[in-house]
């Protein structure tokens, strides 16, 4: 997600620097459109959101920060 708030920001950037007049209103967008998507994102990262380990013995999405799988038990080395 933070990657695309700052691709949104960049190319709002460029379009404002390119052609003021005509590049005010999109690229304007394209910046108040990547704060809170910046934001959600650094909020999803600090806790742990959307980010996944594989179980290697049951091949089970789960969080990264458990060190055991709650479907089969197995214990990761931390």
């Amino acid at each position: 997600m933070l990657t695309v708030a700052i691709a949104l920001l960049v190319v709002g950037i460029i379009l404002i620097a390119i052609n003021p007049m005509v590049g005010l209103v999109p690229g304007g967008f394209l910046i108040l459109l990547a704060i809170p998507i910046g934001v959600i994102g650094l909020i999803a990262k600090r806790f742990g959101i959307g980010y996944q380990k594989r179980c290697p013995e049951c091949m089970t999405k789960i969080p990264l920060r458990d060190s055991v799988c709650r479907h089969c038990g197995y214990r990761y080395e931390t």
